[in-house]
């Protein structure tokens, strides 16, 4: 689960931006959809075979290879 802070709409995709319980900073990239306010809770599963990993201040991603 993810309480959302900041959606970054981006025509038919937008970056959803948040934390989780544990307070782990995440930035998903979604289909465009409705309404999701600030401070709502947003349920996502992720995708093993898409997942780009970014260390925080890298500019390079880890593969899962």
């Amino acid at each position: 689960e993810l309480e959302v802070e900041v959606v970054e709409p981006l025509g038919d995709q937008m970056d959803v931006h948040g934390k989780t319980a544990g307070g782990l900073r995440f930035t998903a990239r979604v289909r465009a959809h409705g309404d999701l306010p600030i401070g709502s809770k947003a349920q996502l599963a992720i995708d093993a075979e898409r997942v780009n990993v970014f260390a925080p201040g890298e500019t390079s991603h880890f593969s899962f290879d």
